[in-house]
């Protein structure tokens, strides 16, 4: 409970953190392009974080007999991190629409 309060902390100063960049990429020259380039960006960390977690959930089926279920609760953990970090950049995505 404590490592997942912890992340989301971590999520929130994150996206705080992303606000300025967000206003410093808004004030800049070529301030649109600068923003649309971003967003290609963090759409493209997206697609291929989701790609990441097709190949996880892939390879779980694949570990069996012994010491698979450890591999398995690794990965499932690997899955939820990169869950997050899609949920975390999908957040950064809507701000930098809204900005």
């Amino acid at each position: 409970a404590k490592y997942d309060s912890l992340k989301s902390t971590q999520s929130a100063k994150s996206i705080e953190a992303y606000k300025s960049r967000i206003e410093s990429l808004s004030s800049g020259d070529n301030s649109e392009r600068s923003v649309k380039k971003e967003q290609f960006i963090l759409r493209d960390k997206v697609d291929r974080l989701k790609q990441r977690v097709l190949q996880y959930e892939n390879n779980m089926e694949i570990f069996t007999g012994k010491g698979a279920e450890a591999l398995k609760q690794e990965i499932s953990k690997k899955i939820d991190s990169a869950h997050r970090e899609i949920d975390e950049i999908k957040e950064k995505l809507k701000l930098l629409r809204e900005g």
